[in-house]
């Protein structure tokens, strides 16, 4: 009986140890997503009362190529993203948040399909600092193509495009305007081309994605996603709505 009670105790001490210490590593972590193309099945485990309780099972939904609604996080540093197409309990995605600011956007996107039929890899990147990082009335650049693209943004061309390309002042019919070499063909091909109208009081992201679509001869071809979010609501109310803010 004695030895009975013995292991009960030491086993109650040593959980509620190993509870108080994940406790006292425990973190509170706000984020948003945005995907190149609808994100289904995908969740995380949330402790929001604590170690000694269950974990809840949190679904990411409605990640597509808005930014989502704010989730929030509440657990070990190490956030795992986990989805049906990884193997078993394997993580989908894992980042340390602790190394992360609140609120920062974490984007999934998909590569390139390698043959007809297949889909690419996904890929996930956090985009930190949101809020400061992309200014009011400024439209900034990311390259997750994969590809070394030349590209024409307003007035100023890179060849090639960096992976960013900070904040650039908005004009009225600003061109984005794309070029990749065709090493099949040894010539240099148009991927993406558009022109776009802005409006005061928002910040705007552009994002040069892989495209989901099987090229033949190993055509290069990117998506191109404009990320749109208010930053000032009271320029915003100057304006009535009147169409699209985004010609494509």
């Amino acid at each position: 009986m004695r030895t009975k009670r013995f292991l009960i105790c030491a086993f109650l001490g040593t959980w509620l140890f190993m509870a108080s210490t994940w406790a006292a590593d425990f973190v509170r972590f706000r984020f948003c997503v945005l995907s190149n193309q609808l994100l289904s099945d995908v969740q995380y485990r949330s402790w929001p009362k604590g170690p000694e309780h269950p974990p809840e099972i949190i679904e990411l939904v409605k990640a597509g190529t808005t930014i989502s609604m704010e989730y929030e996080y509440v657990g070990p540093p190490t956030l795992v993203f986990q989805h049906p197409e990884s193997e078993g309990e394997s993580a989908f995605f894992s980042f340390d948040v602790s190394k992360l600011n609140p609120g920062c956007v974490f984007v999934f996107w998909r590569g390139a399909p390698a043959a007809p039929g297949e889909k690419g890899k996904w890929n996930c990147a956090p985009l930190n600092n949101f809020e400061k990082r992309f200014a009011k009335n400024r439209v900034a650049f990311f390259n997750f193509s994969g590809l070394p693209l030349a590209a024409k943004l307003g007035k100023k061309v890179y060849t090639p495009l960096p992976p960013f390309v900070e904040g650039i002042a908005l004009s009225k019919n600003f061109e984005v305007a794309a070029m990749a070499y065709w090493p099949q063909r040894d010539v240099a091909v148009n991927v993406w081309r558009t022109t776009m109208n802005f409006r005061d009081g928002y910040r705007y992201i552009g994002m040069f994605f892989p495209s989901p679509r099987y090229q033949k001869e190993g055509r290069p071809a990117v998506d191109f996603k404009l990320v749109t979010q208010l930053a000032d609501a009271k320029e915003a109310e100057k304006y009535e709505p009147t169409g699209p803010d985004v010609e494509l």
